[in-house]
């Protein structure tokens, strides 16, 4: 392959059916590679994404690296350079093609694999022939402390949030003191976590650093205020009918009547041996400092008419 030339890894015309994994290795393997999917003859990429944030891999891949082999339920990396696999199931009518640009030139093996002519089930769930399977981006986005960041939002059509990944770097870590949000079907907010860690299954700021696991991972963490996850939500379905909005924030403080107030706590400060103090109102709060975030959001859509 050629390094910044868009090249084709895989192209089928003998729809409908759903990709069930893919496999990549050499010059393939690097955090800059772009992946686009052209589903039924879409002119643009149907799917487009960076490589590592599409296996959960945020923050700094040079770091991630340190930990592998790793292997989750539904992504891995079992290699250097190398073994970096997902089974993301990415339905399609009639056609679809696989692309890549890399940042160097050079070799590259891909595996991919599929079902014709079969059901798309999904953990267990049988979904409507017309699903497709889409990634709301947010990319390098700049937060000031306390702003919000709609991460997904969906409306006219039912679905399931599948995935997320979380990418974000600021000048400590208190930012994470922020709840999930979401609204369904228009619907009141509800919340999904009561602090960001918490929304993947760790506590304290990941005060045990690094793991992988089939629900959620940390695959990064650098000092002074750097993290990467990921979460699935196979195992505790976010299901939509008609709309869905996915909210995260930088760091937590009182809120507008419409988002809520989560938690009861205003904000946190973070002492020098990564423990924190809760403070009852903002006026005794230290504000979490800006930061620079990127999240990735996979969503089934469906229409059920």
């Amino acid at each position: 392959v050629t390094a910044g030339r868009e090249a084709t890894l895989y192209e089928i015309k003998d729809g409908p059916g759903y990709f069930t994994e893919m496999w990549f290795t050499g010059v393939l393997d690097d955090p800059h590679t772009v992946v686009r999917l052209y589903v039924d003859g879409d002119e643009d990429p149907s799917i487009e994404f960076d490589l590592y944030l599409a296996h959960g891999i945020g923050c700094n891949g040079s770091v991630e690296a340190q930990h592998t082999p790793w292997d989750a339920k539904h992504f891995g990396h079992l290699a250097t350079r190398g073994g970096l696999y997902n089974k993301y199931r990415i339905p399609f009518q009639f056609s679809a093609r696989v692309t890549a640009t890399t940042v160097s030139s050079g070799y590259f093996w891909f595996i991919t694999r599929g079902l014709l002519n079969a059901p798309l089930v999904v953990e267990g769930f049988t979904l409507p022939s017309n699903t497709k399977l889409k990634l709301y981006k947010q990319e390098n986005v700049f937060l000031k402390a306390l702003d919000f960041l709609t991460m997904a939002e969906v409306n006219g059509t039912g679905g399931w949030l599948y995935q997320i990944t979380l990418s974000a770097s600021g000048s400590d870590y208190t930012y994470l003191e922020a709840c999930f949000r979401v609204t369904i079907d228009g619907t009141p907010v509800q919340f999904l976590s009561s602090g960001t860690e918490d929304m993947f299954l760790s506590a304290y700021y990941f005060n045990r650093r690094y793991f992988m696991s089939d629900s959620a991972g940390l695959t990064c963490k650098v000092d002074p205020g750097s993290i990467g996850a990921y979460k699935f939500f196979d195992a505790d379905p976010v299901v939509f009918s008609k709309s869905l909005t996915l909210l995260w924030r930088c760091g937590e403080g009182p809120a507008p009547e419409q988002y809520g107030n989560c938690p009861n706590h205003a904000a946190s400060v973070l002492f020098g041996d990564n423990s924190h103090q809760h403070y009852a109102s903002a006026k005794d709060a230290i504000l979490p400092p800006d930061i620079n975030v990127t999240t990735y959001t996979w969503i089934y859509e469906y229409n059920r008419n």
